[in-house]
This record gives C-alpha cells, sequence and structure tokens, in this order.
C-alpha cells in the first residue's frame, strides 16, 4: 500500500527525519532506533511507553519502505510475508537472544543425534573357559592394549577338568543369559568345550570367513561340525595355538576361538579373531 503524504511526513518525524530524507538516511535513523531499543532491553527495564515508541518507529519505518508491519504480523501469525535483510535486521535486533538461544539448543541436539548415529559400536566382550585361563591380569592388559574396544572379558568355569557339575551349571546358565543379551562377541574355550556349544548353534559359521581371508583350515585342530540345522558340517571355531604373543597369558595347547552367533559387532568380532589366532 503506498505511503500518503501527509502520513510519509510524520512517519519520518516520528524517526527524527525531515521529509527531503532519503533512503540511507531512513535505514540509518532506524538502525539507531533499533540500536536504542536493545540498549533499554539489556537493561531489564523496558516501559509502556519505550516499548509503544518503538512499536510506533517500527511500524513508521516499515511503511516508509512499503512493508507491512511485521511487529502486528507476527503477532497475527502472518510472519515474514517477504524474506528480506530489512526483516531479518529488525527480528535480530528484537529476537536477538531468543534466537541465539534456539540456534544453540539445536546446535547441541544435533551434535548429540550425529554422535550416536556415527559412533562406532565397541563395548566388545570376551567369554574365556577356565581351562585356557592363564595369567589374566596379563592377558586383559594384552587385549585391552590390543584391541581398545574390549570392555569385558567374562572368565566362566565350563570345563569338566577343573570344575563340579553345580558350577559349570550355574556358568552354563550365565553365559545362556549373556549370549542372549548380545554381550559376548568372542568365545575362547577348551576344544571339547567349544564343540559342546558350537552344537548347541552358540556360534557363527567361519567357512566364508576363512576362504575371504586365505585362511587355511585344519580339520584335525579347528572345530568343524554341524548343528540340528546344519546340513553339511560347518567350520565354527579355529584353533589358536599359532599365536605365540597369546601362549604367554592362556593355554592355547588345546583351545578354539569362535565368534557369537548373535553378535551385533561382526568386523570388529572378525578383526579380534584375527589377531588373537595370529592370521
Amino acid at each position: 500500500m503506498k505511503v500518503e503524504s501527509e502520513e510519509r511526513i510524520n512517519d519520518l518525524k516520528l524517526l527524527g527525519l525531515d521529509e527531503e530524507a532519503t533512503l540511507d538516511q531512513i535505514e540509518a535513523a532506524y538502525d539507531l532506533v533499533l540500536q536504542k531499543r536493545v540498549a533499554i532491553g539489556k537493561s531489564g527495564n523496558v516501559t509502556d511507553a519505550e516499548q509503544r515508541e518503538f512499536d510506533n518507529c517500527s511500524s513508521a519505518y516499515n511503511r516508509l519502505l512499503g512493508k507491512s508491519d511485521k511487529k502486528k504480523d507476527f503477532e497475527k501469525g502472518k510472519w515474514f510475508t517477504g524474506f528480506n535483510l530489512t526483516s531479518l535486521k529488525n527480528f535480530w535486533y528484537v529476537y536477538n537472544w531468543q534466537a541465539i538461544l534456539v540456534s544453540a539448543s539445536s546446535i547441541i541436539l544435533i551434535s548429540i543425534l550425529v554422535s550416536v548415529l556415527i559412533r562406532p559400536v565397541y563395548d566388545m566382550g570376551v567369554c574365556v573357559s577356565d581351562y585356557v585361563c592363564g595369567d589374566q591380569a596379563a592377558f586383559e592388559q594384552y587385549m585391552h592394549g590390543a584391541f581398545p574396544g574390549v570392555k569385558e572379558i567374562l572368565y566362566l568355569n565350563l570345563d569338566r577338568v577343573s570344575s563340579g557339575d553345580t558350577d559349570i551349571a550355574q556358568a552354563d546358565n550365565m553365559l545362556a543369559t549373556r549370549v542372549a543379551a548380545r554381550q559376548i562377541d568372542i568365545f575362547i574355550m577348551k576344544n571339547d568345550t567349544f564343540l559342546k556349544y558350537a552344537k548347541r548353534g552358540y556360534f557363527q559359521p567361519l567357512d566364508g570367513f576363512a576362504a575371504q581371508n586365505g585362511i587355511i583350515i585344519n580339520e584335525e585342530k579347528d572345530c568343524i561340525t554341524a548343528t540340528e540345522l546344519d546340513s553339511t558340517p560347518c567350520l565354527y571355531g579355529l584353533h589358536i595355538s599359532g599365536n605365540e604373543r597369546i601362549k604367554q597369558f592362556l593355554n592355547v595347547k588345546n583351545a578354539t576361538i569362535g565368534i557369537a552367533k548373535n553378535t551385533a559387532r561382526n568386523d570388529l568380532a572378525h578383526e579380534l579373531l584375527m589377531k588373537i589366532t595370529g592370521k
């Protein structure tokens, strides 16, 4: 809507200008009004009269530039009929702290979401049966140093060679609970103990993994068996006697390593298996 001559003169007077004022002078005068409003706002004591004066100056400024009254449009839910530098400047001077607060909150929220979405899935669990246990402290130090993704090493009495039937039953129940909760990714067990759990379907087949990585299968030492779901025997565990470093910590003469069938960290489990077997 075009501003009538008398209204234009009154609007210019509100901004402290005469009727010959240029566009640059109108902009400069309104900047002073905005700066004054910000200074008063920071004092925390804006009177009704001061707010009315600012509103009147804003309305006059918008009319002079052929804009709608942004303050009233905002209150009526008609915010930003046009996206331009003037409206942005007006918004910033009046609502700067709200804009900063919303922007900061958005950045924090996005950062949290991104960190959750792209965070590597670590916190791996390793189960070691009692027969294999050697120097536990040294083994844990080696594991955490060589593979920081390992969060927990669980030692269970699963071998009859050193455990009673009651101990084995309790350990078996604990293992089943941990596996169901997907807290165990790697198993290191005495060969016959490993074979028992392989037949129960605890481990994932490693045939494809072995072929892909050029691992030569030792039919005499590696765990090759079939579960009730297998039509043919599969490779479920690798003998780990080839890792000379591991021999310092564990009894690996008669030990096998495998990966949990339901692991949520498959790639990391494969990497750890390669390191422990020395392949």
